[in-house]
This record gives structure tokens, sequence and C-alpha cells, in this order.
């Protein structure tokens, strides 16, 4: 890693477990002091069904894709 950048979290979800709705951007010192915010996020998934991640705040309307309809509608509605 360079030494301006965000450390890497890998993260493991068993069945039933969830992360709660966050913001992954930072107001202290602490943690922009090395380059800021984050530039990119990487989602790898190899499951055969859920693991479903949704973007809660955002303006969009994505009815129209073809996997919208097989979201849950708990992660339709963010």
């Amino acid at each position: 890693m360079p030494k301006n950048g965000e450390g890497l979290q890998v993260l493991h979800y068993g069945v039933g477990e969830k992360y709660e709705p966050h913001y992954d951007y930072f107001l202290d010192a602490f943690n922009t002091k090395n380059g800021g915010q984050r530039v990119a996020t990487v989602l790898m998934s190899d499951v055969e069904e859920g693991g479903e991640t949704v973007f809660p705040a955002a303006k969009a309307n994505f009815s129209s894709v073809p996997w919208w309809n097989d979201l849950s509608e708990c992660a339709r509605k963010g």
C-alpha cells in the first residue's frame, strides 16, 4: 500500500448477516491526513443467492435495468 492510501478492508458475511447502511467517507483529520477520501470501491462476490449491495441515498430510478426485479423488497426500498 502506498503511504498515502486508505488501508485495505476485507469483509465476509455469513448467512443472515448484514452491514447496516453507512457512509464510506471521513470528516476527521486522522482518517483524511493520508490523501483524502476513498477513490474506488471494489465489490467481489460469487454467491449464488442473496448478497445484495444497495445505495439507499442514490437519486435514480433503476427499475428499467434487468436485475432490478431480482432484488429483495428491502434492497429496492433502500
